[in-house]
């Protein structure tokens, strides 16, 4: 288990089948104002659905298994490290990004990815189609 690690995911959810609204978007549910203005400013022409929140997470390699489509990932806070790592298929060596001053977009259902360790706090938001 990693400390001070959390994530929480805004918007439509799966559910034992069923697409709804998580919990936490009704609980909190000015946060998905707060992401559509946020995407307006920054990707206008990204769609999405849902928004994973992580903080102080470190992913190991994997896919995003219900994933469908392209993502957009974001970082922020006061860290260093922590880079986002694609492990393309056909390449020798993975691909290193600084999702902190550039946003990244890529299917995470087909790319093994994962992340850097890092020092500080770091805060990544995925917004998933």
């Amino acid at each position: 288990k990693q400390i001070n690690s959390r994530q929480a995911c805004f918007g439509i959810t799966t559910y034992q089948g069923k697409k709804k609204q998580s919990k936490i978007t009704l609980r909190y549910s000015y946060m998905m104002s707060l992401f559509k203005k946020f995407i307006k400013q920054h990707y206008s022409n990204f769609k999405f659905k849902s928004v994973y929140v992580n903080k102080n997470t470190v992913c190991k390699k994997h896919l995003d298994s219900k994933n469908v489509g392209e993502s957009l990932l974001v970082g922020f806070g006061k860290y260093t490290g922590g880079r986002t790592i694609l492990h393309i298929e056909g390449l020798d060596t993975p691909r290193h990004f600084h999702i902190k001053t550039n946003s990244l977009i890529f299917n995470g259902s087909q790319i093994i990815h994962s992340s850097e360790p890092f020092i500080g706090t770091r805060y990544s938001l995925v917004f998933f189609k």
